[in-house]
């Protein structure tokens, strides 16, 4: 499980997403962000890019903890409320 903390955006996403790349991927992959707030589309689309990633090497990733205003953001951006 991975803890997410912390004001995801524009300047925060490569990060997120150079952190991931760099992990040993074994399993099923949950990402809490109940400690974390996504303010943009590039949030989201980092998001996806990290399931996509993980994807390519034969795991799931179970995403949770998403606040109202991210979730609503989610679903403007994807038509869904999960990604």
């Amino acid at each position: 499980m991975y803890f997410v903390k912390g004001q995801l955006f524009f300047a925060s996403t490569e990060s997120l997403l150079n952190y991931f790349k760099k992990q040993t991927i074994s399993g099923d992959i949950v990402i809490d962000l109940s400690e974390s707030h996504g303010w943009d589309e590039s949030t989201i689309l980092t998001l996806i890019k990290v399931k996509k990633l993980f994807a390519s090497k034969g795991a799931s990733v179970t995403i949770q903890g998403l606040n109202v205003k991210s979730t609503k953001l989610i679903k403007k951006i994807t038509g869904s409320t999960t990604i």
